[in-house]
């Protein structure tokens, strides 16, 4: 086979070499992503399976402002032990239900579900059909080593200037949730 990089003139060679180490050092960090996103795919589906999670449920002002939801709420804490695994959020807004669900290990967040589902409008009868839902908005979002490692959306979300930094809104979110888990009843 003959020698290409010796007849090649100095500067295709060197674009050859910076493009081939490019693409190596692609597959390289998209390889440990990948791991990571599969295992996180199994501690969310561990956490899921558990059915000896102790579990904590607060409705509508035991965690919410009264003013601040149509249709109610309700948010659910997930024990392992003393050590809280998962937050699930149930929220009844005027123009759908909006879902979030937050996974930890070892107190940080590892990953989020949301997805919002909004009413149906009967043209028919000109009115909002509260028993038909569509949904309109579903995000995935995937943490390690302190940044959102991997975000997989759907749709248009409610809270789009949110999205900028998903793991401090998620992170902030979470941090209050926690509180009124924790706090005595």
């Amino acid at each position: 086979m003959p020698a290409i990089l010796p007849v090649m003139n100095p500067t295709a060679r060197h674009f050859l070499l910076v493009s081939c180490l490019s693409v190596c050092m692609g597959s390289l960090q998209a390889q440990p992503e990948a791991d990571s996103v599969r295992s996180i795919r199994a501690a969310v589906r561990a956490i899921d399976q558990d059915r000896s999670l102790r579990k904590v449920k607060l409705e509508n002002e035991a965690f919410l402002e009264p003013e601040t939801i149509d249709g109610g709420g309700e948010l659910t804490g997930s024990f392992h032990g003393r050590k809280l695994v998962k937050i699930e959020c149930w929220l009844g807004l005027s123009q759908g239900i909006e879902t979030k669900s937050y996974y930890f290990r070892n107190g940080r967040l590892l990953f989020v579900y949301e997805a919002f589902r909004q009413f149906c409008y009967d043209t028919a009868r000109e009115a909002w059909d509260y028993n038909r839902l569509t949904r309109t908005f579903e995000g995935r979002y995937y943490f390690a080593g302190g940044t959102c490692i991997r975000q997989l959306v759907r749709g248009t979300n409610r809270h789009e200037e949110e999205s900028a930094d998903p793991l401090k809104a998620f992170t902030d979110q979470a941090a209050a949730y926690r509180h009124r888990l924790a706090a005595p009843r």
